[in-house]
């Protein structure tokens, strides 16, 4: 009898727990209409929007020179015009306190245009809180709508339009009154498509796996196709971005680091070469020869050859500024003829110019006849005592297909060649002015603008075979260790001790404060895999607290 009843209730709770788990809320995605450019969906808004307004990095990033520069930006003028749009619609200007009244647990936000900010906001919270948000206080001021049975309000000031509703335990915002109607079909049952039910949201998410704190979805395939995106694309980097059909990232917070998980589907299609083992493992090998407290490590397997040549050149054999400005002036013919000045005079007239590109130098006469399987890049900053400046030591490492040619190298780069010994390995410097300073391990490639560095890095090996890893890029930046130096640095190129306007340099006044903003992130860890249909990404920032 006693057995009968054991079944009897377990079966009872089963029956519970499945008609609890058919009819609980669904995942705010589903209540979204179609059709974003992106969501941002939070487990915990209203936490998370409190810890920032109650923490030490808020002020800091507020109050600093960064972020002075960037209320002058043509950016922040259209996204401010677009708040004051939105705020006569709303009836009041939303600041941080009306924000924390929006605010419940899970939440989600879709963005649907860039340039007139269409979204639609989901949060779920308790219908007491709903009822004190300032939406709520504001309602007899907005007209009344129904959709879906279910009463929402609606106010239009000249191209905008901002609509709410509250209902069974949902605060809904949306910018207007079909986007809302949308969402309380959605949500009281109706069939239409929602953001989970489009496959390049589906296809990232069910990749990316377990959501984190924050989760951002990005339909890159339209996004790039917006010019907004184009112009305002901080990275620059659109013909990349095109790779990929949509992209995830998740950030989860603990008491000594922030994660952030990335995941970017390649479009149906593309076909890439994947990295080898062979050039997996020598990307290992070299992970392993970064000398303890170096500011910036970074390696990566199966680089392309003008990269390697580029990183050779510009860091070790022909450093010079480089600018990313955009060329802003009407192309020229390069046979045009043009008036000259006074430096033209140093100039031979005897043999035509070389044109940009016809002197392969020496990075590319080193590596014409080697396959790059791997390549490394380590970088500190060390100050000079007694003075302003600040030397930069860089190594790089190369591992090829075969072993290096010790004479070939010397005759690329060129001048007279003193060797040393260093333990059990040959260094080579170049007797000049040059500090380029080489080692040859068979198929290790070993430069450096510094013979303290390279000694650092010959020191480490052989290295012990093991297992290849599975990061095709891995880089580390030690904030902490860098930032006096660069600031030192700034300093030295603004002339800051000749400053006496108010608005910041360029240099020691913008970027030097958004190092400080972020003095509470130690280092910097970044690995990526680069797989068949995704690269997956993974930064780690260290911090030294967390409040």
């Amino acid at each position: 009898m006693k057995r009968l009843v054991i079944i009897a209730l377990l079966a009872g709770a089963g029956a519970v727990a499945w008609y609890q788990a058919g009819t609980g809320p669904k995942p705010l995605a589903q209540l979204l209409p179609a059709g974003a450019l992106l969501t941002l969906e939070a487990k915990d808004f209203s936490r998370l929007l409190t810890d920032w307004n109650s923490s030490a990095a808020k002020p800091d990033w507020l109050n600093g020179a960064n972020y002075q520069e960037f209320e002058r930006s043509n950016l922040f003028l259209k996204l401010n015009g677009v708040y004051k749009s939105y705020s006569s619609a709303a009836g009041f200007s939303p600041d941080m306190a009306s924000l924390l009244s929006f605010a419940g647990d899970q939440s989600a936000l879709a963005l649907y245009d860039l340039q007139s900010v269409q979204f639609a906001y989901i949060s779920r919270m308790p219908q007491a809180k709903a009822a004190q948000s300032r939406l709520w206080l504001a309602r007899r001021s907005y007209e009344s709508r129904q959709a879906a049975s279910v009463t929402f309000y609606v106010n239009s000031v000249q191209q905008s339009t901002v609509a709410f509703a509250i209902t069974n335990g949902y605060l809904l915002v949306s910018t207007g009154e079909e986007r809302m109607a949308g969402m309380l079909g959605l949500l009281t049952g109706k069939d239409t498509p929602s953001i989970a039910s489009e496959g390049w949201y589906r296809q990232s998410t069910n990749a990316a796996g377990e959501a984190g704190e924050l989760r951002l979805a990005m339909n890159l395939e339209n996004l790039v196709e917006s010019s907004y995106f184009r112009s305002y694309w901080v990275q620059r980097n659109v013909s990349e971005v095109r790779r990929f059909l949509s992209g995830v990232a998740d950030i989860t917070r603990t008491a000594s680091d922030l994660k952030e998980r990335r995941v970017f589907m390649k479009r149906p299609g593309l076909v890439e070469e994947l990295t080898s083992s062979e050039e997996l493992a020598a990307a290992g090998t070299l992970s392993k020869l970064t000398p303890d407290g170096a500011g910036l490590s970074r390696v990566w397997a199966k680089p392309s050859r003008s990269d390697a040549v580029a990183l050779l050149d510009g860091k070790l054999f022909r450093p010079r500024a480089q600018s990313d400005v955009e060329p802003r002036y009407a192309p020229v013919e390069e046979d045009s003829s043009s008036a000259g000045s006074e430096a033209d005079l140093e100039t031979r007239i005897d043999q035509p110019p070389l044109r940009p590109g016809s002197d392969p130098g020496p990075a590319a006469k080193i590596l014409a006849q080697s396959d790059v399987l791997a390549i490394l890049q380590v970088q500190s900053s060390k100050a000079r005592p007694a003075s302003p400046f600040v030397m930069l030591p860089c190594a790089v490492g190369l591992i090829s297909n075969a072993a290096w040619d010790v004479q070939r190298i010397k005759d690329s780069i060129g001048g007279a060649w003193i060797t040393q010994t260093h333990g059990a390995h040959t260094l080579y410097r170049a007797d000049g002015l040059s500090p380029v300073t080489f080692s040859v391990d068979a198929t290790l490639l070993l430069f450096a603008n510094d013979t303290e560095l390279l000694q650092g890095l010959v020191d480490r090996t052989p290295v012990p075979a093991g297992s290849p890893p599975n990061a095709t890029y891995a880089a580390y930046f030690r904030h902490d260790r860098e930032r006096s130096n660069y600031l030192r640095l700034m300093n030295a190129l603004d002339f800051r001790q000749a400053q006496t306007s108010q608005q910041p340099v360029y240099f020691s006044g913008n970027l030097a404060s958004l190092s400080s903003a972020l003095s509470r992130v130690n280092g910097i860890e970044m690995t990526e895999r680069t797989m068949a249909d995704r690269v997956e990404q993974q930064v780690v920032y260290q911090l030294l607290q967390l409040r």
